[in-house]
């Protein structure tokens, strides 16, 4: 199990990586979507207008907290499995899990 300063450094290198492998031109920013709704890749158009979006040392203090925050909650899911006694809490941290994709570390 990686400590969550570990797996934090490991998802940004998959994500940067995964960047990369994109070609040249396509936009590669994806907009998340609401809860229970799927993200959706911005075009071009939509991506060029996000230089414009105006925002705050807080709003970039909160999203590089956020980052910490979450892999600390995917941390925790692999933990559910053995530590808990409850039916309800391995369904939930099964609803936290990210899919399998070539962004994901396991």
């Amino acid at each position: 199990m990686l400590p969550a300063q570990d797996l934090v450094r490991q998802v940004a290198h998959r994500v940067l990586h995964v960047a990369a492998e994109k070609p040249a031109g396509e936009p590669n920013i994806v907009q998340a979507g609401a809860p229970g709704e799927p993200s959706r890749s911005l075009s071009e158009q939509e991506a060029s207008k996000l230089g414009k979006t105006p925002h705050t040392k807080a709003d970039v203090d909160f999203m590089l907290g956020m980052i910490h925050h979450h892999a600390q909650a995917l941390v925790m899911t692999r933990l559910v499995r053995k530590r808990s006694a409850s039916e309800e809490i391995p369904l939930l941290a099964r609803r936290i899990r990210p899919p399998p994709g070539p962004w994901c570390l396991r």
